[in-house]
């Protein structure tokens, strides 16, 4: 039915290691970001480590408003950059977000344990609306205490318990939407291990999903 276990989907952050580099952008959607201190990789996140800025970019040929996932499935999600960055808490107040996250009891103005602010960039197979095939790269930013199901989920993918596993960590692999070109930050080429995989995940989904040829969408059954 699509399941997949927990530990696959949501593998614990990694020790801090080295300090790296991340874009401007990786402050933006957090709360607070001028309390944030430094960004240090979780190198155990990384699937495939990715030079953004050498990997090439291709323009969607065909309906260049949107890409749409090209089977429900995570199979072939990567994650290229993984970084997490801890709040300084003598910059925050008890009543600030990330602070309040922790559901904590507050003594004074104190800011007892702030949260953790996580950055990564994964990649995913996506399709036009002619079949041409794309790898597209976005930004998932989220705080600790954010962290759900769809956290780290492919954009246009979705993903929910399964409610009738006897096993709490148990999911499903639910329906695919049209995700705006706009929320990728690059649209490159597939790899070449990617293309024998495309054909098999499409056959094995139509064992759980319908298929609508049209729009090119999953909807589970």
């Amino acid at each position: 039915m699509g399941r997949l276990l927990l530990a696959l989907l949501f593998p614990i952050l990694a020790s801090a290691q080295a300090s790296g580099p991340v874009p401007a952008s990786a402050y933006k959607n957090f709360p607070n970001s001028a309390a944030l201190t430094v960004w240090r990789e979780a190198a155990d996140e990384i699937s495939l480590k990715l030079d953004l800025n050498k990997y090439p970019t291709i323009p969607v040929k065909c309906s260049a408003e949107g890409l749409i996932p090209a089977f429900p499935q995570q199979d072939t999600k990567l994650y290229h950059q993984a970084y997490w960055n801890q709040y300084d808490a003598n910059l925050l107040k008890p009543t600030d977000y990330p602070c309040k996250i922790n559901n904590l009891k507050m003594k004074g103005n104190a800011c007892l344990r702030p949260d953790t602010a996580n950055y990564l960039i994964l990649s995913d197979i996506y399709e036009d609306s002619c079949g041409n095939l794309y790898r597209g790269f976005a930004e998932i930013s989220y705080l600790k205490g954010d962290e759900s199901m769809g956290t780290l989920v492919a954009p246009g993918k979705t993903i929910y318990k399964d409610p009738k596993s006897e096993f709490a960590n148990m999911f499903i692999y639910g329906g695919t939407h049209k995700v705006p070109i706009k929320r990728f930050i690059k649209i490159g080429p597939v790899f070449k291990s990617d293309l024998p995989k495309v054909p098999r995940l499409k056959e094995q989904a139509l064992k759980t999903h319908s298929y609508d040829a049209k729009t090119k969408l999953y909807k589970e059954l």
